[in-house]
C-alpha cells in the first residue's frame, strides 16, 4: 500500500511560504524604532514561523530545510534570550535566510536538486549564524567565508 503524499506537500509549500512571507514582513518592522516589548512579539513571532517550518519539514525529511531552519531557529531563540544583539548585518542574513528557505521548500517539493548557487548561499549563511552563536560578541565576517563569486587567488600575480 503506498500513501500518496503530494496533498500534504503542497500544503507544506503553501504553508511555508505564508510563514516565510511573516518571517520576512517582522524582519523588516524589526528596523523600524519599535519599543523593546514590541520587539520580543515580532521575534518570537519569527521564531515560531520558523520552528514551525522545520518542524514541518523534518516529517518529510526535507533535511537542508531542517539544517538552515535549525541554526535560524537557534540564533532567534538567542536573540529572544538576550545573548545576540540582533544587529543589521543579522538582519540581512535572516532576510537571506528566508530566500534561501523558500527556495529549498520549492526545491525538496519539486523532488529537484538544489543548485550550487543556493548550495553555496546556505553555506555562506550557515558560517554567518555559526559565527554570532559561536561568538555573540564578535560580529566580524568569518575569514573562511569568501563570496562565492571571487575569483580563486593567483599568486603568480603577486
Amino acid at each position: 500500500m503506498s500513501i500518496d503524499l503530494s496533498a500534504a506537500v503542497s500544503t507544506f509549500v503553501s504553508e511555508s511560504k505564508e510563514l516565510l512571507q511573516d518571517m520576512e514582513d517582522g524582519l523588516l518592522e524589526l528596523e523600524t524604532s519599535l519599543i523593546d516589548e514590541q520587539k520580543s512579539e515580532v521575534i518570537n513571532s519569527i521564531f515560531r514561523a520558523i520552528h514551525t517550518i522545520k518542524g514541518s519539514a523534518g516529517i518529510f525529511g526535507f533535511t537542508r530545510i531542517v539544517d538552515l531552519t535549525h541554526l535560524v531557529e537557534t540564533t532567534l531563540d538567542e536573540i529572544r534570550l538576550g545573548t545576540i544583539t540582533l544587529d543589521n548585518r543579522l538582519i540581512s542574513a535572516l532576510l537571506s535566510s528566508r530566500d534561501v528557505i523558500e527556495t529549498l521548500v520549492v526545491l525538496s517539493a519539486q523532488e529537484s536538486e538544489v543548485d550550487s548557487h543556493t548550495k553555496n548561499k546556505a553555506k555562506d549563511l550557515a558560517a554567518i549564524f555559526n559565527d554570532y552563536l559561536d561568538d555573540p560578541h564578535s560580529h566580524a565576517m568569518p575569514s573562511e567565508i569568501q563570496p562565492t563569486t571571487q575569483a580563486p587567488h593567483n599568486s603568480a600575480n603577486n
